[in-house]
Protein backbone atom coordinates (compact mmCIF):
# COMPACT_ATOMS: atom_id res chain seq x y z
CA UNK A 1 0.00 0.00 0.00
CA UNK A 2 1.61 3.43 -1.02
CA UNK A 3 2.75 5.85 1.99
CA UNK A 4 -0.45 7.93 3.35
CA UNK A 5 -1.02 10.93 5.70
CA UNK A 6 -1.28 9.72 9.54
CA UNK A 7 -2.35 12.12 12.28
CA UNK A 8 0.81 13.90 12.46
CA UNK A 9 1.96 15.91 9.86
CA UNK A 10 2.56 13.33 7.39
CA UNK A 11 2.76 14.73 4.20
CA UNK A 12 1.52 12.18 1.38
CA UNK A 13 4.17 11.06 0.00
CA UNK A 14 18.48 16.95 -3.72
CA UNK A 15 27.05 25.58 -21.88
CA UNK A 16 28.39 26.25 -24.98
CA UNK A 17 26.25 28.74 -26.25
CA UNK A 18 26.75 32.69 -26.33
CA UNK A 19 24.90 35.55 -24.60
CA UNK A 20 22.62 36.03 -27.96
CA UNK A 21 20.49 33.06 -26.83
CA UNK A 22 19.61 35.16 -23.83
CA UNK A 23 15.84 35.03 -24.53
CA UNK A 24 15.85 31.56 -25.80
CA UNK A 25 17.39 30.66 -22.08
CA UNK A 26 15.14 32.73 -20.25
CA UNK A 27 17.85 34.99 -19.18
CA UNK A 28 17.16 39.11 -18.98
CA UNK A 29 17.68 40.81 -22.23
CA UNK A 30 21.32 42.05 -22.68
CA UNK A 31 21.19 45.28 -21.28
CA UNK A 32 23.94 48.35 -22.21
CA UNK A 33 26.00 47.37 -19.33
CA UNK A 34 28.26 44.27 -18.57
CA UNK A 35 26.68 41.86 -17.51
CA UNK A 36 27.58 38.47 -15.29
CA UNK A 37 24.64 36.23 -14.49
CA UNK A 38 25.45 33.16 -12.54
CA UNK A 39 22.98 30.54 -11.50
CA UNK A 40 23.60 27.06 -9.67
CA UNK A 41 21.81 24.16 -8.66
CA UNK A 42 22.98 21.60 -5.88
CA UNK A 43 21.23 18.79 -5.03
CA UNK A 44 21.29 17.03 -1.41
CA UNK A 45 20.73 13.18 -1.18
CA UNK A 46 19.41 11.26 2.54
CA UNK A 47 19.32 7.52 2.53
CA UNK A 48 18.30 6.51 6.26
CA UNK A 49 21.25 8.10 7.95
CA UNK A 50 23.63 6.63 5.43
CA UNK A 51 25.92 9.58 3.29
CA UNK A 52 27.01 8.17 0.08
CA UNK A 53 31.02 7.21 0.31
CA UNK A 54 34.07 9.33 -1.63
CA UNK A 55 34.50 5.92 -3.67
CA UNK A 56 30.64 5.70 -4.63
CA UNK A 57 30.65 9.30 -6.26
CA UNK A 58 34.03 9.21 -8.13
CA UNK A 59 32.73 6.47 -9.48
CA UNK A 60 30.22 8.74 -11.09
CA UNK A 61 32.57 11.33 -12.17
CA UNK A 62 34.68 11.52 -15.69
CA UNK A 63 37.87 10.92 -15.06
CA UNK A 64 39.65 14.00 -15.17
CA UNK A 65 37.51 15.82 -12.62
CA UNK A 66 39.98 16.31 -9.96
CA UNK A 67 40.01 14.65 -6.69
CA UNK A 68 40.47 16.32 -3.18
CA UNK A 69 40.78 14.76 0.15
CA UNK A 70 38.77 12.65 2.06
CA UNK A 71 35.52 12.95 4.31
CA UNK A 72 35.14 15.02 7.67
CA UNK A 73 37.38 14.28 10.32
CA UNK A 74 34.18 13.96 12.71
CA UNK A 75 29.85 14.11 12.41
CA UNK A 76 28.35 17.87 12.06
CA UNK A 77 26.26 19.14 14.80
CA UNK A 78 22.89 17.64 15.91
CA UNK A 79 19.58 19.78 13.67
CA UNK A 80 17.46 21.81 15.77
CA UNK A 81 14.64 20.39 18.34
CA UNK A 82 11.12 21.66 17.04
CA UNK A 83 10.02 21.30 20.85
CA UNK A 84 8.15 18.61 22.15
CA UNK A 85 7.41 16.90 18.92
CA UNK A 86 8.70 13.98 18.28
CA UNK A 87 11.42 13.78 15.55
CA UNK A 88 13.88 11.16 13.98
CA UNK A 89 17.10 10.46 14.84
CA UNK A 90 19.74 12.15 13.76
CA UNK A 91 21.83 11.52 10.48
CA UNK A 92 25.22 12.49 9.23
CA UNK A 93 25.69 15.38 7.43
CA UNK A 94 25.45 14.34 3.32
CA UNK A 95 27.40 15.43 0.56
CA UNK A 96 26.43 18.41 -1.30
CA UNK A 97 25.97 16.59 -4.66
CA UNK A 98 27.23 17.58 -7.99
CA UNK A 99 26.61 21.36 -7.74
CA UNK A 100 27.14 23.38 -10.97
CA UNK A 101 27.67 27.03 -11.60
CA UNK A 102 26.45 28.71 -14.84
CA UNK A 103 27.78 31.76 -15.91
CA UNK A 104 26.65 33.88 -18.55
CA UNK A 105 28.67 37.77 -19.09
CA UNK A 106 27.99 40.27 -21.98
CA UNK A 107 31.97 40.06 -22.89
CA UNK A 108 35.03 38.20 -22.05
CA UNK A 109 35.83 38.58 -18.21
CA UNK A 110 38.16 37.63 -15.51
CA UNK A 111 36.16 35.87 -12.51
CA UNK A 112 36.66 34.56 -9.01
CA UNK A 113 34.52 32.09 -8.01
CA UNK A 114 35.29 31.14 -3.66
CA UNK A 115 33.13 28.26 -2.56
CA UNK A 116 33.40 27.23 1.34
CA UNK A 117 31.92 24.11 2.65
CA UNK A 118 31.11 24.44 6.10
CA UNK A 119 31.60 22.02 8.44
CA UNK A 120 33.31 19.85 5.82
CA UNK A 121 35.56 20.09 2.78
CA UNK A 122 35.64 19.68 -0.95
CA UNK A 123 35.77 16.34 -2.36
CA UNK A 124 35.80 16.95 -6.14
CA UNK A 125 36.30 20.05 -8.15
CA UNK A 126 36.32 21.15 -12.02
CA UNK A 127 37.84 23.14 -13.89
CA UNK A 128 41.30 23.15 -11.65
CA UNK A 129 40.97 25.44 -8.40
CA UNK A 130 42.90 26.03 -5.78
CA UNK A 131 41.83 24.02 -2.78
CA UNK A 132 41.85 26.94 0.63
CA UNK A 133 41.34 27.78 4.32
CA UNK A 134 37.87 29.30 3.53
CA UNK A 135 37.59 32.70 4.25
CA UNK A 136 33.73 32.52 3.76
CA UNK A 137 33.16 29.77 6.33
CA UNK A 138 34.65 29.49 9.84
CA UNK A 139 37.15 26.67 10.22
CA UNK A 140 36.56 25.01 6.89
CA UNK A 141 38.01 24.35 3.70
CA UNK A 142 37.15 25.99 0.25
CA UNK A 143 37.87 25.95 -3.07
CA UNK A 144 38.41 29.09 -5.73
CA UNK A 145 38.93 29.83 -9.38
CA UNK A 146 40.14 31.78 -11.40
CA UNK A 147 38.58 31.68 -14.62
CA UNK A 148 37.78 33.62 -17.49
CA UNK A 149 34.16 33.39 -19.18
CA UNK A 150 34.22 33.72 -22.77
CA UNK A 151 30.91 34.10 -24.57
CA UNK A 152 30.92 32.88 -28.12
CA UNK A 153 33.70 31.15 -27.64
CA UNK A 154 33.94 27.32 -28.63
CA UNK A 155 36.67 25.61 -26.88
CA UNK A 156 37.02 21.54 -26.82
CA UNK A 157 35.87 19.80 -23.72
CA UNK A 158 37.38 16.97 -22.69
CA UNK A 159 35.20 13.89 -23.92
CA UNK A 160 32.87 12.22 -21.86
CA UNK A 161 31.14 8.66 -22.44
CA UNK A 162 28.20 8.82 -24.64
CA UNK A 163 24.90 9.35 -22.25
CA UNK A 164 26.69 10.43 -19.16
CA UNK A 165 25.34 13.01 -16.79
CA UNK A 166 28.37 15.84 -17.78
CA UNK A 167 26.37 16.16 -21.28
CA UNK A 168 22.97 17.04 -19.60
CA UNK A 169 25.22 19.79 -17.71
CA UNK A 170 26.60 20.73 -21.23
CA UNK A 171 23.53 21.12 -22.62
CA UNK A 172 22.69 24.08 -20.89
CA UNK A 173 24.49 26.91 -23.05
CA UNK A 174 26.28 28.82 -20.85
CA UNK A 175 29.15 30.35 -21.70
CA UNK A 176 32.26 28.31 -21.61
CA UNK A 177 35.14 29.03 -18.66
CA UNK A 178 38.74 28.79 -19.50
CA UNK A 179 40.41 27.07 -16.52
CA UNK A 180 43.81 28.15 -15.22
CA UNK A 181 45.26 25.66 -16.57
CA UNK A 182 44.26 26.13 -19.93
CA UNK A 183 41.36 23.41 -20.03
CA UNK A 184 37.77 24.77 -20.95
CA UNK A 185 34.11 23.29 -19.49
CA UNK A 186 30.53 24.43 -19.88
CA UNK A 187 30.41 25.27 -15.89
CA UNK A 188 32.11 25.23 -12.44
CA UNK A 189 31.48 21.76 -10.59
CA UNK A 190 32.27 20.69 -7.38
CA UNK A 191 31.03 17.70 -4.65
CA UNK A 192 31.82 17.12 -1.04
CA UNK A 193 30.48 16.95 2.74
CA UNK A 194 29.04 19.84 4.50
CA UNK A 195 27.34 20.28 7.66
CA UNK A 196 23.41 19.73 6.58
CA UNK A 197 20.69 22.29 8.00
CA UNK A 198 17.17 19.72 7.44
CA UNK A 199 14.32 22.35 6.20
CA UNK A 200 12.59 19.12 7.55
CA UNK A 201 12.79 16.27 10.31
CA UNK A 202 11.22 13.03 8.16
CA UNK A 203 10.72 9.77 9.41
CA UNK A 204 8.89 6.84 9.29
CA UNK A 205 5.32 6.47 10.65
CA UNK A 206 3.69 3.26 9.89
CA UNK A 207 2.83 3.18 6.21
CA UNK A 208 3.31 7.29 6.14
CA UNK A 209 5.95 9.78 6.95
CA UNK A 210 6.19 11.90 9.73
CA UNK A 211 7.50 15.20 9.19
CA UNK A 212 8.53 18.15 11.35
CA UNK A 213 9.59 21.84 9.49
CA UNK A 214 12.34 23.02 10.98
CA UNK A 215 13.02 26.20 8.51
CA UNK A 216 10.96 28.40 6.33
CA UNK A 217 10.38 25.79 3.94
CA UNK A 218 6.75 24.75 3.19
CA UNK A 219 6.92 22.48 -0.09
CA UNK A 220 6.94 18.97 0.13
CA UNK A 221 6.73 15.86 -2.22
CA UNK A 222 6.19 12.59 -1.20
CA UNK A 223 6.81 10.06 -3.51
CA UNK A 224 6.01 6.07 -3.27
CA UNK A 225 5.28 3.54 -6.18
CA UNK A 226 5.01 5.76 -9.42
CA UNK A 227 2.91 8.34 -7.60
CA UNK A 228 3.44 11.46 -5.72
CA UNK A 229 2.04 13.88 -3.70
CA UNK A 230 2.86 17.66 -2.69
CA UNK A 231 1.44 19.20 0.69
CA UNK A 232 2.14 22.52 2.19
CA UNK A 233 3.07 22.20 6.04
CA UNK A 234 2.32 24.56 8.27
CA UNK A 235 4.60 25.83 10.38
CA UNK A 236 3.25 24.10 13.60
CA UNK A 237 3.77 20.73 11.74
CA UNK A 238 0.32 19.60 12.92
CA UNK A 239 -0.96 19.41 8.96
CA UNK A 240 -0.45 18.97 5.24
CA UNK A 241 -2.30 21.09 3.12
CA UNK A 242 -2.41 19.46 -0.45
CA UNK A 243 -1.47 21.34 -3.49
CA UNK A 244 -1.06 18.54 -6.43
CA UNK A 245 -0.36 14.49 -6.87
CA UNK A 246 -0.24 12.73 -10.01
CA UNK A 247 2.18 10.04 -11.29
CA UNK A 248 6.39 10.87 -12.41
CA UNK A 249 5.55 13.00 -15.64
CA UNK A 250 3.43 15.15 -13.61
CA UNK A 251 5.72 15.13 -10.96
CA UNK A 252 8.42 16.13 -13.04
CA UNK A 253 6.35 18.85 -14.67
CA UNK A 254 5.44 20.15 -11.20
CA UNK A 255 9.41 19.96 -10.31
CA UNK A 256 10.31 21.89 -13.32
CA UNK A 257 7.81 24.90 -12.60
CA UNK A 258 9.40 25.24 -8.84
CA UNK A 259 12.88 25.48 -10.33
CA UNK A 260 12.32 27.76 -12.88
CA UNK A 261 9.73 29.77 -10.10
CA UNK A 262 12.72 29.74 -8.08
CA UNK A 263 14.95 31.47 -10.69
CA UNK A 264 16.99 28.82 -12.81
CA UNK A 265 16.25 28.98 -16.44
CA UNK A 266 14.53 26.15 -18.82
CA UNK A 267 17.69 24.56 -19.75
CA UNK A 268 18.99 24.78 -16.42
CA UNK A 269 15.96 23.26 -14.83
CA UNK A 270 15.74 20.38 -17.24
CA UNK A 271 19.46 19.50 -16.34
CA UNK A 272 18.88 18.94 -12.60
CA UNK A 273 15.80 16.63 -13.79
CA UNK A 274 17.91 14.66 -16.29
CA UNK A 275 20.71 14.15 -14.19
CA UNK A 276 18.51 13.18 -11.37
CA UNK A 277 15.84 11.29 -13.70
CA UNK A 278 16.80 7.97 -11.67
CA UNK A 279 16.94 8.79 -8.00
CA UNK A 280 13.40 11.64 -8.71
CA UNK A 281 11.28 9.42 -10.98
CA UNK A 282 12.10 5.64 -11.24
CA UNK A 283 13.91 4.75 -8.04
CA UNK A 284 10.93 1.95 -6.61
CA UNK A 285 11.80 3.71 -2.84
CA UNK A 286 9.79 5.64 -1.49
CA UNK A 287 11.37 9.16 -0.61
CA UNK A 288 10.69 12.60 0.16
CA UNK A 289 11.39 15.66 -2.34
CA UNK A 290 11.74 19.24 -0.80
CA UNK A 291 13.94 22.30 -1.13
CA UNK A 292 16.59 24.01 1.23
CA UNK A 293 16.24 27.91 1.91
CA UNK A 294 18.19 30.24 0.02
CA UNK A 295 19.94 31.55 3.36
CA UNK A 296 20.62 27.94 5.13
CA UNK A 297 22.01 27.06 0.97
CA UNK A 298 24.37 29.89 1.51
CA UNK A 299 25.49 29.43 5.20
CA UNK A 300 26.02 25.81 4.40
CA UNK A 301 28.16 26.63 0.96
CA UNK A 302 28.85 30.35 0.78
CA UNK A 303 29.80 31.95 -2.57
CA UNK A 304 31.79 35.08 -3.40
CA UNK A 305 31.67 35.81 -7.12
CA UNK A 306 34.06 38.59 -8.23
CA UNK A 307 32.64 40.65 -10.00
CA UNK A 308 29.50 40.95 -8.35
CA UNK A 309 27.16 39.23 -10.44
CA UNK A 310 24.37 41.56 -11.51
CA UNK A 311 21.64 38.33 -10.92
CA UNK A 312 22.73 35.44 -8.76
CA UNK A 313 20.78 32.58 -8.24
CA UNK A 314 21.19 29.85 -5.97
CA UNK A 315 18.64 26.43 -5.51
CA UNK A 316 19.19 23.58 -3.59
CA UNK A 317 17.09 20.25 -4.26
CA UNK A 318 17.11 17.31 -1.51
CA UNK A 319 16.09 13.22 -1.84
CA UNK A 320 15.56 12.13 1.12
CA UNK A 321 15.15 8.55 0.84
CA UNK A 322 12.85 6.69 3.69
Amino acid sequence: MPLRITALVIVTLALLGGIALAQERDLPERGPVERLVAHEWGVFVLEQGRVAHLEEIGAELPAFVHRGAGPLAGPPGPPPRPGPRPRPGPRPGPVARKPVLFLYADAPMAVRVEVGFAGGEPWFHYPVARRVQSALAPNAAGLVWDVHVAPGARPGFAAVSPGHFWEDLRRVGADPVLGADGTAEAFLFYDGPVAFERPFLIGRHGTGAAVTPVSSERTLFLVDRGMYAESEVDRAGWRAVPRSSGDMVALRSRLDAELRARGLTAAESASLLDTWRDDLFTDPRPRAVYFVPRDAYDRMLPLRITPAPTELTRVALVIDRM
